[in-house]
């Protein structure tokens, strides 16, 4: 009898040191997923959904996420579209927990780019924010590798061109927020 006790105790301890060592690589495994997990995964998988951010300068955004590239973000704010560099977000609330990965390897490639060069074709009236406040206004005239040349023009307003002087060439990596009508 007191045998078939001891190993009642036994079984029991190494169940119990069983299901613990379970637990412990469950956690393991969790915390290493949750390594990979990037940003941009974590807001593409919050599509659809309003989520507040603050980029450079302290501003924040309220955004419903549209659709996210690899080193930016689409979405509405209010009535206006804005494109954020990622770069230029400092935090987030309301994210996903879990992550999406872009599925498309084409997608994966494009950069802020692709999203301004879109803008350029539509011939769209701009706003560029900066970290401490509005950069430029007007008509997106050239989208460079790494700048965007706009020609000022009050909202509502049509610009004159009346050359290339006038135009204001803005650095990407100032760019915290890019707005259209």
């Amino acid at each position: 009898m007191r045998w078939e006790s001891l190993f009642d105790d036994l079984e029991a301890a190494f169940v119990a040191e069983a299901e613990a060592e379970l637990e412990a690589e469950i956690a393991e495994a969790v915390r290493l997923e949750r390594s990979a997990l990037r940003f941009v995964d974590r807001l593409r998988a919050s599509r659809g959904t309003q989520v507040q951010l603050q980029v450079a300068g302290g501003r924040r955004v309220d955004l419903r996420v549209g659709a996210v590239g690899e080193d930016w973000i689409s979405g509405a704010e209010g009535p206006r579209e804005v494109l954020i560099p990622a770069a230029a977000v400092q935090s987030a609330v309301g994210l996903a927990r879990q992550g999406q990965a872009e599925a498309s390897h084409v997608r994966r490639r494009l950069g802020i780019t692709a999203p301004l060069r879109q803008l350029l074709r539509d011939r769209a009236q701009i706003v560029i924010l900066g970290a401490e406040g509005v950069l430029v206004e007007g008509l997106l005239m050239e989208v460079g590798r790494d700048a965007l040349e706009v020609l000022p023009a009050p909202r509502g307003e049509l610009p004159r061109r009346r050359g290339a002087q006038e135009a204001v060439t803005v650095s990407l990596a100032a760019a915290v927020m890019i707005s259209s009508a």
